[in-house]
């Protein structure tokens, strides 16, 4: 039984050890590795706040830290805490107490973003960083890129399938609602991915998230 129960953990291990962006950017000198560790904790510790009737303020404070430290490591980071929010929501239902709780979430990793953004706008005199220049354009052409990013990998990385076969088949439980949470997360990421045309830089290096 020991072993039995470790299976999923070995398997998830094996995957993400295998996953082409965790390679490539493991030592590509960025963020992901570090986006990659922060994300898979702030994923575990939300897990609870899915099944507890009320759970207390410190444990829903817990996994917003960790959801901070994602918005610190990215400009866009704090995009993965208005994703767990709505996860919490698709799990739990829209009610009150999935409310505060979700609310609870997003403290820490607000003050994390606003002091940033304080910092960016004192030191540099803007409020985007550079990246956001650069690189960021709503524009047809780039969600056509965006689209080609996405779909053209996906599959490939056999991310999609077994997705879609955890949401179909998980059971009513908590099993269910760690899913329910974890493809919002993922279609709110892989649409942002879409509107931003993707990314220029070898290994797509912005599927790391998904990958988790």
């Amino acid at each position: 039984q020991p072993v039995r129960g470790a299976l999923p953990g070995i398997a998830g291990g094996i995957a993400v050890a295998l996953s082409g962006p965790l390679v490539v950017w493991t030592f590509g000198g960025l963020e992901q590795p570090l986006l990659a560790g922060l994300l898979a904790w702030a994923l575990a510790f939300t897990f609870p706040l899915l099944d507890d009737a009320r759970p207390p303020t410190s444990t829903i404070l817990l996994p917003g830290l960790f959801f901070g430290l994602v918005a610190l490591t990215r400009a866009d980071g704090a995009l993965f805490t208005f994703a767990a929010f709505l996860g919490i929501l698709a799990a739990r239902g829209i009610n009150r107490e999935s409310l505060r709780i979700g609310s609870t979430l997003i403290l820490l990793p607000l003050l994390f973003f606003v002091g940033q953004l304080a910092f960016r706008q004192l030191y540099y005199h803007e409020w985007l960083p550079n990246s956001a220049f650069a690189k960021v354009g709503f524009t047809s052409v780039r969600a056509w890129a965006g689209l080609h990013y996405v779909a053209g990998t996906i599959c490939v990385a056999g991310i999609l399938v077994p997705a879609i076969l955890a949401l179909r088949g998980a059971e009513p439980g908590p099993l269910r609602n760690r899913v329910r949470l974890l493809a919002t997360m993922l279609a709110v990421w892989l649409t942002y991915l879409v509107l931003v045309g993707g990314d220029f830089f070898p290994g797509r290096r912005h599927l790391v998230p998904a990958v988790i």
